[in-house]
């Protein structure tokens, strides 16, 4: 099951890296952006928050479910580069990126990804620890 779900994920994955535009364009000057900005007027976001802030924390937040996965589907005994599987995944993403017109290529989108990977990898990592656990106590 573990390994349908990560190549979903990677399926979904590949269609947004790789969509030959920006996914959220129409959000750089859309309905999101104005919330931000009526956020941080009315007191309910903190100024730091703007939409390149978001945007980064979505970065994290998609690789989340990449080392969480790839944590469970590796080996035990491999299961510790699953946050260097994903570095590895965003720097041939950012460089297929920076060949396509219309797309940006990034560090700061390498150690976002990186991030969510070792992320996801470390809940995956506390998850099991803490099943372990609960086999050897009953």
């Amino acid at each position: 099951m573990l390994h349908l779900a990560l190549s979903l994920y990677a399926i979904a994955l590949v269609f947004v890296v790789f969509w030959p535009a920006h996914v959220d364009d129409n959000a750089a000057g859309g309905a999101l952006v104005d919330f931000i900005d009526r956020g941080r007027a009315e007191g309910f976001l903190p100024g730091w928050v703007d939409y390149s802030s978001i945007e980064w924390l979505s970065n994290v937040v998609m690789f989340v479910p990449f080392g969480f996965l790839l944590f469970f589907v590796l080996p035990a005994r491999l299961r510790f580069i699953a946050a260097v599987c994903g570095f590895c995944a965003s720097a041939f993403i950012e460089s297929v990126q920076f060949f396509m017109p219309e797309r940006t290529s990034s560090w700061w989108d390498i150690m976002a990804n990186t991030l969510g990977a070792l992320v996801g990898a470390l809940l995956a990592w506390v998850l099991n620890s803490l099943r372990t656990r609960v086999k050897k106590t009953t």
